[in-house]
């Protein structure tokens, strides 16, 4: 018959909370559970989702943007030129869309745009009345948009315009992409990176026409460059290498004005414009006559 072993040489029993194989924790009886928790838990209790984390406002703490101060007696915060750049680097491919006439259901709008093909992501939302704000991820995409100038969207026109800072509701962007020709400009000019200093000369480049890019067409170059039509515009330009120089003309196509009192983009009608300043000359001249 086997002996029952003597307890005093069993070891002793570990505790519920410590393993036997270590020293006994100097940590809170609530913070022990938290962390016997958190391992049985696993990710559950983990980092906050990519979703979470972009609306949580909690980690900030004092590193927003915006330093305070008090202005005319209210609460206020001044912005540097750095943080405004960072705040607004997220529209960097904004567009507003403008509805004229009409305004079709905003599922509607994201539906059509969901069949352009679009490269990257797009997000769209209301941003005003007949207004809606249209931010794009890719470059291609923003240009192929804008430039398309005006959509027909179930029926109701919408045209693009530039996003800024400055957004008003009751003025469009003076900022528009313009074909520019560059006529008899050197092919040796036609590379793409110099092709787009070229560009920057008149105003920000956006991109080439296909003819350009393969050089099938050496008669004139062709550029697509967003300007502003508040500015006084480029008509010639000067290149030059240790060999030589040329003055090069700029012509711009179908190049629209903008109202300063309309605040709005209106098309170039020329043969209206003379009408219209033929009528004003005949209406001066009859009243001189009168007199």
């Amino acid at each position: 018959m086997a002996k029952a072993p003597n307890s005093d040489s069993l070891p002793p029993a570990p505790s519920s909370l410590e393993p036997p194989d270590k020293p006994p924790s100097d940590k809170p009886s609530h913070c022990i559970l938290k962390d016997a928790l958190q391992s049985s838990l696993g990710p559950s209790l983990g980092p906050s989702s990519p979703r979470a984390a972009k609306k949580s406002l909690v980690d900030i703490g004092g590193k927003g943007f915006g330093e305070p101060r008090m202005k005319r007696g209210l609460r206020a915060l001044y912005y540097t030129r750095n943080e405004m750049e960072e705040m607004i680097s997220p529209l960097k491919y904004a567009l507003v869309g403008k509805f004229s006439s009409g305004f079709p259901p905003i599922s509607s709008l994201r539906a059509r745009f969901a069949r352009f093909g679009l490269k990257g992501f797009f997000s769209i939302g209301v941003i005003y009345f007949k207004r809606v704000l249209i931010n794009l991820s890719s470059d291609e995409d923003y240009t192929r948009q804008w430039m398309k100038k005006e959509w027909i969207i179930e029926g109701f026109p919408m045209k693009t315009f530039k996003w800024s800072k400055d957004f008003s509701p009751s003025a469009e962007s003076p900022i528009v992409p313009v074909w520019v020709t560059f006529p008899d400009l050197p092919v040796a000019f036609y590379h793409r990176k110099s092709i787009h200093n070229i560009a920057c000369l008149i105003g920000s480049p956006l991109k080439i026409d296909e003819a350009t890019a393969d050089y099938t067409r050496p008669s004139f170059a062709r550029i697509c460059i967003e300007i502003n039509l508040l500015d006084p515009l480029v008509h010639e330009i000067w290149l030059g290498d240790d060999d030589g120089d040329i003055t090069q003309r700029v012509i711009y196509e179908n190049t629209p004005i903008y109202c300063l009192s309309w605040r709005k983009i209106v098309l170039c009608n020329i043969p209206r414009i003379k009408q219209v300043l033929k009528s004003k000359l005949l209406l001066i001249k009859e009243t001189y006559t009168q007199c």
